[in-house]
């Protein structure tokens, strides 16, 4: 759908033209996963995305600990850790 509006539009008609404009959730485009964590060759701690599957070595602590709300590689927005992947 295209409208255009002259200089003197009015409010009114852009709102309305706004408002029937469709609107989607950011979780939606970039998805909502967890952090799955695993231990390595070398017994330490590794977390992987459940979106995208990237693994994240922390040096220290969980994701959370690290402030890791998203993926660094895919931007999905995480919720938890899980330690039984």
């Amino acid at each position: 759908m295209t409208t255009r509006f002259d200089s003197c539009a009015d409010l009114g008609e852009i709102s309305e033209v706004l408002d029937s404009m469709p609107t989607i959730s950011p979780d939606e485009v970039r998805g909502v996963g967890k952090w799955e964590m695993w231990e390595d060759y070398y017994g330490s701690n590794v977390y992987k995305c459940s979106v995208c599957g990237s693994d994240w070595d922390m040096i220290e602590g969980t994701p959370q600990d690290n402030d890791f709300k998203y993926c660094p590689n895919c931007g999905a927005r995480m919720t938890e850790v899980s330690e039984d992947a």
